[in-house]
C-alpha cells in the first residue's frame, strides 16, 4: 500500500508497474504452491511412526458465525540411511486437509473421511522423504481439489491482472 502510494505521488508515470508486480507475484506464488506438492509426491515413500497426534482447530469467520476448521498436529519419526529424523510436517498448508467437521449438506463428517483418521500414537503411516534433504518430509504430499483450485485461481488472477497491465501500458491509458 505504501509503495503504491509512493509511486502515485513521486513517479506517477511508473505507477502501472505496481500492477505488473502484483500480477507476477500472484502467478509465481500460485505456481510455486502447486509445484511444491508435485515435487513431494515424487519423494521417497517410506514408513514413519506417529509419536503424537492431536486434533486442533482454527475459528474462521463466516458470513454469520465463526466455524471451527479441524486439522491434525502430528509429530512423527522415521529412519533414513540409518539416521532417525523427527518431523511435524503433515502437509504444506493446513488448509489442504482441514475440515469443518461437516459435509456439503451440513451432516456431521464421519471420522473415516478425515485424512488423519487412521493415524494414532505408535502406529505406522506412510511418509514422503526428500532424498536430497532427508530432514524434509511430509505425511500427506497430495493436493486436494479445493486447494488446487486456490492456487489455480491465483495463477489465473495474475494472468488477468497482467492483461490489464498490458492494456494500461500499451493503450496509453495511464
Amino acid at each position: 500500500m505504501f509503495v503504491t502510494g509512493a509511486f502515485i505521488i513521486f513517479a506517477p508515470e511508473h505507477a502501472h508497474y505496481v500492477v505488473l508486480l502484483i500480477s507476477l507475484f500472484l502467478i509465481v506464488s500460485g505456481y510455486n504452491g502447486l509445484l511444491r506438492y508435485k515435487k513431494a509426491t515424487k519423494w521417497l515413500k517410506d514408513t514413519a511412526i506417529v509419536d503424537s497426534i492431536t486434533e486442533t482447530y482454527d475459528l474462521i469467520q463466516g458470513r454469520y458465525s465463526r466455524t471451527p476448521f479441524y486439522y491434525p498436529e502430528v509429530e512423527y519419526s522415521y529412519l533414513f540411511n540409518g539416521t532417525r529424523y523427527t518431523n511435524n510436517c503433515v502437509t504444506f498448508e493446513k488448509q489442504n486437509i482441514w475440515t469443518s467437521g461437516y459435509n456439503k449438506w451440513g451432516d456431521k463428517l464421519p471420522e473415516e473421511d478425515k485424512v488423519w483418521h487412521a493415524w494414532s500414537q505408535g502406529n505406522n503411516t506412510d511418509v514422503y522423504i526428500n532424498p536430497k534433504s532427508p530432514q524434509q518430509s511430509v505425511l500427506f504430499p497430495f493436493i486436494t481439489k479445493k486447494r488446487k483450485s486456490h492456487h489455480m485461481a491465483m495463477i489465473v488472477g495474475g494472468i488477468l491482472i497482467f492483461i490489464v497491465w498490458l492494456l494500461l501500458k500499451y493503450h496509453n491509458i495511464t
